[in-house]
């Protein structure tokens, strides 16, 4: 898991000449800016729904140091990874990017300008969805605007200690309590961050709270700029923030689902027709459900390390149900605490995941590693499930898979929906929570099934998923 910097513009010494302007004809893109883009006017010509701005975002250590967040990007970084800006970001208003739908402008072009030191955007802002914007632009000659971009680490300028999370156990004392300060030999106390990946641009203040957008900019910029961003809401767009090969398929996982449980919906609800063999083959699995185990079983599964219960539920294909999964994860306090909120739990989850999917928040669930199952050639040395569990496993699998898969159409049947998608009882955090844990889990039980165990296919495992969310 990455972590997330706020760098707004006003945090650069003003030689830096962090800012924007508007571009209207050729000849108001100069000579060297044009030989800094690497193209010509024509291919960063806006069409007649943008306006094209030319955005100095930031300077780089060599030439100015670090900013006023005591953030430092070294020109090896800056030349490396300035066109993530294109690759990864959109423009935003107040960082509003979880969906790209939202966006005001793009970012067409970026560039090391290396005689000034710094980095340089080419961007089309959107004339009717940035109005307020370039009105103040044009006006004022200027507006405030701040980027974002993830790190997967960064390194402290004094002793070089590297740290992955704010607060985690790496980060070293110099940044955890006097970051920002200078020493009599003239060092400062900076972080260094060597692989920026820059995802967002945002305008963040219009004439109307000029005042208001002072005070707040004032406010962060007394925090470092991972609390900036946290202070802002700010997170890195799903594809981004998971940035390993497990979190990345689960991130897949969760796509296919909250796809299979909207064909589900229609198919049952008669809004759509069960035609091709695959539509079939899919229908048979409204008769399947996400494993129930019994009380001893869940017990013994409490007494194995956590990779060893998972690896023994997936080698027998199983998937725990909600009710299951939460005793299994919550032992004695499962009666009280827990199983009140049970069905509305349930009921939420196709809600849930629809919610993750569509507003671009899905990274919290993918790269939630609590119930992983190592690789299969990682696995040599995890201590061996006891017989007798693994034997109430197999037989747990076999009653509820024997003669199910069976691929043809008797009628649409046996299966639960209400209208177009399942009430979800969200207006509870609590319930929502809980249900976010569940799919953490069902996302990493998915993985080991496909990825650790021979018969089940990345398809079945899925299909096995929504119709389990789905029956409530």
């Amino acid at each position: 898991m990455s972590m997330v910097k706020l760098i707004h513009s006003s945090s650069f010494d003003p030689i830096v000449g962090a800012g924007a302007e508007i571009i209207r004809r050729e000849g108001e893109l100069t000579k060297q800016a044009s030989t800094i883009f690497g193209v010509d006017y024509d291919e960063l010509k806006p069409d007649d729904k943008s306006v094209g701005i030319h955005v100095v975002a930031l300077g780089d250590y060599e030439h100015f140091g670090g900013n006023r967040n005591s953030d430092a990007f070294e020109k090896k970084a800056c030349v490396k990874y300035h066109d993530t800006f294109v690759k990864y970001g959109h423009v935003f208003r107040h960082h509003r990017n979880k969906d790209p739908e939202k966006a005001i402008g793009r970012i067409v072009k970026s560039a090391y300008n290396e005689p000034m030191g710094r980095i340089e955007l080419f961007i089309h802002a959107d004339k009717e969805k940035a109005a307020p914007e370039l009105e103040r632009l044009e006006k004022e000659g200027e507006i405030p605007f701040s980027m974002a971009c993830s790190v997967k680490f960064d390194r402290c300028a004094i002793c070089g200690a590297m740290r992955k999370q704010a607060g985690d156990d790496l980060e070293c004392d110099h940044v955890k309590n006097h970051l920002g300060e200078q020493y009599e030999d003239g060092r400062k106390v900076l972080t260094f961050n060597d692989e920026p990946q820059w995802f967002d641009i945002s305008f963040v203040g219009r004439p109307a709270d000029r005042i208001a957008w002072n005070l707040k900019v004032a406010s962060a910029l007394d925090l470092d700029s991972v609390k900036a961003a946290e202070y802002e809401g700010v997170v890195a767009p799903d594809d981004l923030a998971c940035d390993t090969e497990i979190s990345r398929r689960k991130l897949g996982y969760l796509r296919d689902i909250n796809e299979l449980q909207g064909q589900y919906t229609g198919w049952a609800t008669k809004q759509a027709s069960v035609r091709t063999a695959r539509d079939r083959y899919l229908w048979e699995f409204r008769k399947l459900a996400a494993a129930s185990l019994d009380g001893d079983t869940v017990s013994r599964l409490r007494e194995q390390p956590v990779r060893s219960a998972m690896s023994a539920l997936a080698s027998h294909g199983i998937v725990m149900d909600v009710p299951t999964f939460f005793k299994y994860a919550t032992g004695d306090d499962y009666e009280v605490v827990v199983k009140p909120y049970m069905d509305k739990v349930a009921a939420a989850i196709p809600s849930v995941i629809d919610s993750m999917v569509g507003s671009g928040r899905c990274s919290s669930v993918c790269t939630d590693s609590t119930y992983d199952v190592p690789e299969p050639r990682a696995m040599t040395g995890l201590r061996l499930v006891p017989e007798r569990l693994d034997a109430a496993l197999s037989k747990k699998a076999f009653d509820a898979r024997n003669g199910i898969l069976e691929a043809t159409m008797d009628g649409v049947d046996n299966f639960s929906v209400a209208d177009r998608r399942p009430s979800c009882y969200n207006d509870s955090q609590v319930v929502v929570k809980l249900a976010e844990a569940y799919v953490a889990y069902q996302l990493s039980a998915i993985d080991a099934v496909v990825n650790g165990r021979r018969g089940m296919s990345k398809l079945d495992a899925e299909a096995l998923a929504s119709v389990s969310n789905l029956k409530h």
